[in-house]
């Protein structure tokens, strides 16, 4: 061949694994079974592109990340460039003992790559923009809530520690009165009173905020007819209705009830050795904010709605109680996709 001939890649493959970080990231490229190379880049998904092609002028490239701090941006830069991109759920890329042990950058991108190239990578659910930032925004909610919990904290362990106060305010008791007196409170000295209106000032800006956003979401959201259906369901109030829309965003990526309940961890794990197999309780993986919204929701669903609290019953007959909810959990979660699908308000029964 002409050492001026470049090269034709024509369909073949080279695959791709990506480690990203803010800074660098780690790429391997494989292709026939074979590592090509492994080396580190700027980030920058054109400018990768135009490598790969340079050195593989032809071929199909194909790039898998996990899923991480740089989102699905990743993911849609390389579309816009007409690349086939995975991003895939760290847990669920098959890993040797080898790279348990010692994992770094480099090991990461060429196990990612080799998965890629055996085929045995899935990618997650990509939501559209509109999706992410709703879920995005919905997320705040919680993490003023987060907020607001923490000052609470901050301010009942100033009130202790200096003798202010004989015990812990309930949760319900942070009333606007409250907090009016807390303001007018004596203390023994100027120090002590700036601390403790600073700490006041960081509550009520969070209260508003939270309060602020809670009114916004409701206008955004006053049509939504499957926050609306969810609603109807025992144990979903508002904050869960919204928060089961933005995490599941939609329900055809679902085809069944099992589907879904492995998304969310309502599903067991189990150990099978020979001919016996354990069951481990509920699986590690999963939307663990979803599951815990479910069992809660479960607990008022039973105290709520008569056929679930028949069904609670029965199975508590036989198993630990706190077993028995996982259940009515499960079930909650099957009448929410119901509703979902339907976009109709649940009929209530007898029977569950």
């Amino acid at each position: 061949m002409n050492k001026n001939t470049k090269p034709d890649f024509k369909d073949q493959f080279i695959h791709v694994g990506l480690d990203t970080h803010k800074n660098s990231w780690k790429v391997t490229e494989r292709n026939n079974k074979m590592e090509l190379k492994t080396f580190s880049t700027d980030p920058g998904e054109k400018k990768l592109l135009t490598s790969l092609n340079n050195r593989y002028p032809g071929a199909k490239i194909v790039v898998a990340y996990e899923a991480g701090f740089t989102g699905f941006s990743t993911y849609r830069k390389f579309k816009e460039l007409g690349v086939d991109c995975l991003v895939v759920h760290p847990g669920h890329i098959p890993t040797n003992s080898a790279e348990r042990i010692q994992k770094t950058d480099q090991r990461d991108s060429r196990k990612i790559a080799r998965e890629l190239e055996n085929g045995s990578l899935k990618s997650i659910f990509i939501p559209d923009e509109a999706d992410e930032a709703f879920r995005s925004l919905v997320r705040s909610l919680g993490d003023l809530t987060t907020k607001t919990t923490r000052v609470k904290n901050q301010i009942s362990s100033f009130l202790l520690c200096h003798g202010l106060l004989s015990s812990k305010p309930k949760s319900n008791g942070w009333s606007i009165q409250f907090r009016k007196e807390l303001r007018q409170m004596k203390l023994s000295s100027v120090c002590l009173r700036m601390k403790l209106d600073l700490l006041l000032d960081e509550l009520d800006f969070f209260i508003q905020q939270k309060k602020t956003l809670d009114k916004q979401l409701k206008e955004l959201n006053q049509d939504n007819q499957t926050i609306d259906a969810l609603m109807s369901v025992s144990g979903i109030g508002w904050i869960s209705a919204l928060k089961l829309k933005s995490e599941l965003i939609s329900m055809v990526r679902f085809p069944n009830n099992d589907h879904l309940a492995a998304f969310v961890g309502l599903v067991p794990a189990t150990h099978s050795s020979g001919e016996h197999e354990r069951t481990l309780g509920l699986v590690s993986s999963g939307h663990s904010e979803l599951r815990s919204l479910l069992v809660e929701a479960a607990w008022i669903a039973v105290r709520k709605d008569p056929a679930m609290l028949i069904y609670f019953s029965k199975v508590a007959a036989r198993k630990e109680r706190n077993k028995a909810i996982i259940q009515v959990a499960r079930k909650l979660l099957n009448r929410i996709r119901a509703v979902w699908i339907s976009g109709k308000d649940y009929q209530f029964s007898k029977t569950a």
